[in-house]
């Protein structure tokens, strides 16, 4: 899986400014960079064209969040979603919806969560043409806070399996027999995604109502 990081490793120089001991920044530093660097939910084949552009936008949106200092502590990233189908059933041609979400963590008061912000910015690909960009909000809007956890072995097999899974629903052009494999393996995928990211999933419901009906079904 592909992690997005809108934030530097320069960004550490916050931390740098902290008042306290250097156990307490050396603390702070590693939560910092586990967070950044671990690996998330997100896909983003097909988009690196617009990556810059994502990376400008997301510069000026983060200037709307309070500086990282005492007591909030907050520090903002962004991620990319996995993509979902622009419309189900799906056709020939569909296209692929990807989001760019914005994550936050508190490292005075969150433990084993994190902030979860609006999509700010919806990225539709589509075969032979060139990604499209639409802007969804100017500032980062929280809509809630995410558990986190250790995936197990299983998931971890379940997420490895991205590219074969998201290629396959890149490119059918009808509705899968629930027995077939392409069906098992969608499903399997994307009922753990949801279930490592409901926030975000019950705030995108409206969009892909049919796609998440049709993944809970005979759950």
């Amino acid at each position: 899986m592909t992690l997005l990081s809108g934030l530097s490793i320069k960004s550490l120089k916050w931390i740098g400014k902290w008042e306290g001991e250097t156990v307490m920044k050396m603390i702070l530093a590693a939560l910092f960079m586990i967070w950044v660097l671990a690996p998330q939910g997100g896909f983003t084949q097909g988009i690196d064209s617009v990556r810059p552009f994502l990376e400008g936008k997301w510069k000026n949106l983060a200037r709307t969040v309070p500086p990282f200092q005492p007591p909030e502590n907050e520090m903002w990233n962004y991620r990319i979603t996995v993509p979902f189908p622009a419309f189900w059933p799906p056709a020939s041609g569909n296209a692929l919806v990807y989001y760019a979400v914005p994550y936050g963590i508190n490292l005075g008061r969150l433990v084993d969560t994190e902030f979860v912000g609006s999509p700010w910015a919806r990225i539709t690909v589509q075969k032979d043409n060139p990604p499209q960009v639409e802007l969804l909000e100017k500032k980062v809007v929280k809509i809630g806070i995410q558990g986190v956890r250790p995936i197990t072995q299983k998931e971890k097999e379940i997420y490895d399996s991205d590219e074969a899974v998201i290629g396959c629903l890149g490119k059918i052009s009808s509705l899968p027999d629930d027995s077939a494999p392409e069906a098992r393996a969608l499903r399997d995928f994307y009922r753990l995604w949801k279930s490592h990211n409901g926030v975000l999933a019950d705030h995108l419901l409206e969009h892909h109502r049919a796609f998440f009906s049709w993944l809970i079904k005979d759950e």
